[in-house]
């Protein structure tokens, strides 16, 4: 979600929900600016305080798939047609040795401060509501 200092697109994110909503009745979206931090992550995972999705680095999703603390996405990505569309290398660092997906790409030059090949994808890390999964 974008910062509320930033006017024009928190009022295209709001709209993007508000649209998102309307179209799937009883999906509610609550955005976070919350940032990831791999200090404070694995604690709030376990006390189920994290985001159900974050944005992490490029270089975050393997330890985080590794240790067990996201959730796989094949049957979600697979209903979603612009999924097919994604480069395979692309995906590669957000897939397990099975190939089984974690997460989607995104650019965010403009959150990145423009820094060529930064880039932070989306991870889904919740499970069962009542149970957060655990670490190994």
């Amino acid at each position: 979600m974008p910062p509320a200092t930033d006017k024009p697109s928190l009022a295209a994110f709001e709209k993007m929900v508000a649209d998102f909503e309307k179209q799937n009745p009883g999906i509610a979206i609550e955005g976070s600016s919350a940032a990831y931090d791999p200090l404070t992550f694995s604690a709030k995972l376990a006390g189920g305080k994290v985001e159900d999705v974050i944005k992490v680095p490029l270089t975050e999703p393997q330890g985080l798939i590794a240790r067990k603390q996201v959730k796989p996405l094949a049957a979600e990505l697979a209903k979603w047609p612009h999924y097919k569309e994604f480069n395979p290398q692309v995906l590669r660092p957000l897939s397990d040795s099975a190939g089984e997906g974690y997460g989607v790409p995104q650019s965010t030059s403009r959150e990145d401060g423009g820094v060529e090949g930064r880039r932070l994808v989306g991870v889904v890390t919740s499970y069962d509501d009542d149970k957060a999964p655990t670490q190994k």
